[in-house]
């Protein structure tokens, strides 16, 4: 005769006394609902199932990511005439809580101005002889026979014009009767430099230091150019704050230096030029490169951030 083991009936099989190991065969075991629990959520952290023993809801703390893009064109260009350096305007939110400050993608200007001293010529003589016999207005164009004068502005008692719509040069004609040209340097190249120094005061955390006793934030490792335009790339790029040191912010403050750590800066912006909008308008930013939001000046930065919330599930 088979001896009897409780064990052999139906609803014993699969039963144990041991903690945490499903009991199969009873109804309320749910591996769905189990699976479903132990998912993480969106962003990668694994949340603790909401009690609703109390019937009231139970906070929940996530990771949400925000991605800034910070352009230069948006600055106040009466206070910050350098795009080197420069803070930005209010964002929309005060950033709290931020555990993760990322920097991404930079884009930077290739190129600085110069300002050349030009022999007077005939076009010096007939400028010269307009604005003293009359009245220059700003963004007034001029022919005279086969050469048109786009006159930029005459701000800073400093006449600065375009001779046949040529955007790359300005000619100027200052209140000393000096002649001279601004345009783009052919020799000095931004990523000439091994790489850039970046500061960002806002961003308190274990600054870089050199032996030179100097100490920044990032630093930035230039790549390609292409026409007026630098790449570069941020080396070690994500700051990790604990919890006790978590970031704040409203705006954020850039500077940025040469490798060698000298200030960066495009030299001869006209922080007088005029504040129009419009591309066709040339003494908007589009066509007068002495403007100090002219297109091939400005730094575009992506940011990354990782802002601890308390949400209600």
């Amino acid at each position: 005769m088979q001896k009897y083991n409780p064990y052999n009936k139906p609803g014993n099989r699969y039963k144990s006394d041991k903690p945490g190991v499903p009991n199969v065969g009873h109804d309320e075991y749910n591996p769905e609902e189990k699976q479903a629990k132990e998912l993480p959520n969106s962003y990668g952290l694994y949340v603790p199932p909401p009690l609703y023993e109390t019937g009231m809801y139970k906070p929940v703390t996530s990771l949400q990511y925000v991605v800034l893009v910070i352009d230069t064109n948006n600055r106040d260009y009466i206070k910050y005439p350098n795009p080197f350096n420069f803070i930005t305007e209010r964002f929309t939110e005060e950033f709290k809580n931020v555990k993760i400050f990322q920097m991404m993608q930079i884009t930077l200007p290739q190129f600085n101005l110069i300002k050349i001293t030009t022999e007077k010529d005939a076009n010096y003589d007939f400028m010269l002889d307009y604005i003293t016999n009359n009245t220059v207005v700003n963004n007034q164009s001029i022919v005279n026979g086969a050469i048109t004068y786009s006159i930029c502005n005459y701000y800073n008692k400093e006449l600065n014009f375009i001779i046949d719509n040529n955007n790359s040069l300005v000619y100027s004609i200052d209140s000393k009767k000096n002649y001279y040209t601004y345009g783009f340097s052919n020799t000095y190249k931004l990523n000439d430099n091994p790489y850039l120094r970046m500061n960002i005061t806002e961003v308190i955390y274990s600054p870089i230091l050199t032996t030179d006793g100097k100490s920044f934030t990032y630093f930035v490792r230039m790549s390609r150019a292409r026409n007026h335009l630098a790449y570069a790339s941020v080396r070690a790029p994500a700051k990790i704050y604990k919890e006790h040191t978590l970031l704040k912010f409203a705006q954020l403050s850039f500077q940025f230096y040469n490798s060698t750590h000298q200030p960066l800066a495009i030299d001869y912006l006209d922080k007088y030029a005029d504040p129009v909008e419009d591309p066709t308008n040339i003494a908007s930013k589009y066509q007068y490169i002495r403007h100090p939001l002219f297109h091939y000046h400005q730094i575009i930065m992506s940011i990354r951030i990782g802002v601890i919330r308390n949400n209600l599930m």
